[in-house]
């Protein structure tokens, strides 16, 4: 009996996850035309002509990435709503709803996930708390390695550990770029970030 619920429950979770995709779809292309709003909150409904309907021929409903994000999270697709929904209310300038969809979102050590941290990132250093940012920018830099993308969230780890006051931190991780990634873009940066972080420990001296 014990074999036959497990079973039932993997059939039921598999039929959500194709469910899911196939609600994600319907919505991407909405979101795709930087309509954000519409979305996030859903379309009344679908063009009977729109060869993406179920059934063609009859109008249907396209629920939003908030909507899809809630009722299928347990679903690959139900999970990658939640980082869209946190986009489009990034874009939208709604801070604090886009990081409770960044938050929610099931990170993976791969560019979304190293982007989702980043963005998390920029939050909060629009709040002013630095560390955290700091901190999330160095989850962005390990969750995947990229040539431009790691020495640049790197340095933003650097730029947000200066702006908190932890100067040696910031002095290391400009070091990092500048060592690591020398012919980066953000190494360029990172030296004069770190020139003038020595200056100022100079006058401070």
């Amino acid at each position: 009996m014990l074999a036959l619920g497990v079973g039932g429950y993997f059939i039921y979770m598999e039929q959500q996850a194709d469910v899911a995709a196939e609600k994600l779809g319907r919505i991407m292309p909405v979101y795709e035309q930087g309509d954000y709003q519409r979305a996030l909150d859903g379309v009344e409904e679908l063009s009977p002509a729109d060869p993406r309907a179920s059934q063609p021929g009859q109008a249907e409903p396209r629920i939003g990435l908030v909507e899809i994000a809630d009722q299928y999270s347990g679903t690959p697709a139900g999970n990658l709503a939640a980082f869209y929904a946190g986009n489009a209310y990034f874009n939208i300038g709604d801070y604090d709803q886009a990081l409770e969809m960044y938050e929610s979102f099931d990170k993976e050590s791969n560019f979304i996930g190293a982007s989702t941290y980043a963005a998390e990132a920029t939050i909060y250093e629009s709040r002013g708390e630095f560390e955290r940012a700091a901190d999330l920018y160095l989850e962005a830099a390990d969750a995947f390695e990229s040539e431009t993308r790691t020495p640049e969230y790197l340095l933003d780890a650097a730029r947000a550990f200066e702006s908190a006051g932890n100067l040696s931190r910031a002095e290391e991780l400009y070091s990092q770029v500048t060592d690591e990634y020398a012919d980066s873009a953000a190494a360029s940066e990172a030296r004069v970030f770190l020139a003038r972080l020595k200056a100022k420990q100079a006058t401070n001296s």
